[in-house]
């Protein structure tokens, strides 16, 4: 299992040549790999896992593609929406999570919530 930050990346394709550095400096290590990007990203990147994997999964006989990365929702703190209001309540969730598995669930929830109150796709993560 490999973590993998991605903050700094842009765009998918940062994330995917990420991957494929890992896989060439990790050669013991390219037949099964589990790879979890972490980190913060922009709630408009395009975090499509499918796309990911099958760009790098020539490089590994196995390749699992996870996320577990904080979305940046560039709301106002009043912001008088229903969006802003879920993003509050979510945000005042993950001060309260007792675990990383809860705030796992939460940071879904609020990529899942943002993507359907905006109208956008909602891919697994």
């Amino acid at each position: 299992v490999a973590k993998l930050d991605v903050s700094e990346a842009r765009s998918r394709s940062d994330v995917e040549t990420m991957i494929m550095a890992l896989a060439h400096k990790k050669e013991a290590d390219r037949e099964y790999a589990r790879v979890i990007l972490v980190g913060s990203v922009d709630r408009e990147f395009d975090l499509d896992l499918d796309a990911i994997r099958s760009a790098c999964e020539a490089q590994f006989t196995f390749l699992d593609v996870r996320a577990d990365v904080s979305i940046e929702p560039d709301i106002a703190p009043d912001e008088p929406t229903l969006r802003g209001r879920f993003v509050r309540g979510i945000q005042g969730l993950l001060k309260d999570a007792e675990n990383d598995g809860q705030r796992r669930e939460l940071r879904n929830a609020l990529l899942y919530g943002l993507a359907a109150l905006e109208g956008r796709e909602i891919r697994k993560r």
